[in-house]
C-alpha cells in the first residue's frame, strides 16, 4: 500500500469518527428511494459533507412543520411551491431531481393519456402537499388531494378516483406494496416535469451555500 492510499484511508477514518448525524425529512418512501439514482447521488454527496443522513418518512405537511422548527436538518425533494409561509426554510436554489408526474390508472377504465387535457372527463387524485401536482389536478372533472399514497390507491380502487398523479414508477411500488396485481394498473407518458429541491433550516445556510457550489454546472 503506497502513502497515498495510506493517506487517503486515513482521513476517511477521521471523516467517519466526526461525521454529524443528519436528520432529513421526506415524503416519498425511503424504500422507493433507494432505488432512485438521484437521491443515491444526493446521498453521496451529503456523506462527502461529513455529514451522516438519517432519513425520516413524513407526510409533506409535518415534514415542513419539523423543519420549519428545527426538529430536522433537512427536507429532501421538495417543490419550492408554498413556501413563503415558512421564516424558518432555506431553498437550496439548484434542482436535486426533476419528478416526472405520470397518471396511474387501472386498465381498461380511462381512454389514453397523452397530456393534461385529457385528464377533463375524469376524477383526480393526488398526494397531500405536492403542491406542484394541484395545478395538474385541476385539468380534471374534479379533483382532491388524499395524505398517503397507499390510501390513494385503495381509493382508486374502490373508483372514488378515475386517475392518480404519481411520480413516475410510484404508482407500481405503491400496488405492490399493498399487494395488488400489477397488470391490472398502467401509466400514461411523462405529463409533466417538476424541479425538486433539497431544503435545509435556516441554522444550516452556511451548508446550504456550499451545496450550491458543489452542486452547480462546471
Amino acid at each position: 500500500m503506497n502513502m497515498l492510499i495510506k493517506t487517503s484511508c486515513l482521513l476517511v477514518s477521521l471523516q467517519s469518527l466526526n461525521a454529524v448525524e443528519f436528520n432529513i425529512s421526506t415524503a416519498v418512501p425511503i424504500a422507493y428511494l433507494e432505488q432512485d439514482q438521484s437521491f443515491k447521488e444526493f446521498n453521496d454527496l451529503i456523506h462527502r459533507l461529513n455529514l451522516t443522513p438519517k432519513y425520516h418518512f413524513r407526510p409533506r405537511a409535518r415534514g415542513l412543520s419539523e423543519l420549519e422548527r428545527g426538529v430536522v436538518d433537512g427536507d429532501y425533494a421538495r417543490s419550492s411551491h408554498a413556501l413563503a409561509q415558512f421564516k424558518n426554510i432555506i431553498v437550496v436554489k439548484i434542482p436535486i431531481a426533476n419528478s416526472k408526474v405520470v397518471a396511474f390508472y387501472r386498465k381498461g377504465t380511462v381512454d389514453k393519456i397523452n397530456s393534461v387535457s385529457d385528464l377533463k372527463n375524469y376524477k383526480i387524485g393526488y398526494l397531500k402537499g405536492w403542491y406542484g401536482y394541484l395545478d395538474i389536478a385541476k385539468y380534471g372533472k374534479t379533483y382532491a388531494a388524499v395524505s398517503q399514497s397507499e390510501r390513494l390507491i385503495n381509493m382508486l380502487v374502490a373508483d372514488r378516483f378515475d386517475i392518480l398523479l404519481f411520480e413516475q414508477g410510484l404508482g407500481e411500488f405503491v400496488v405492490q406494496s399493498l399487494n395488488f396485481p400489477l397488470e391490472q394498473f398502467e401509466s400514461s407518458d411523462v405529463l409533466s416535469e417538476l424541479p425538486l429541491h433539497f431544503l435545509l433550516n435556516k441554522k444550516h445556510k452556511k451548508l446550504s451555500e456550499k451545496l450550491e457550489g458543489v452542486m452547480a454546472p462546471p
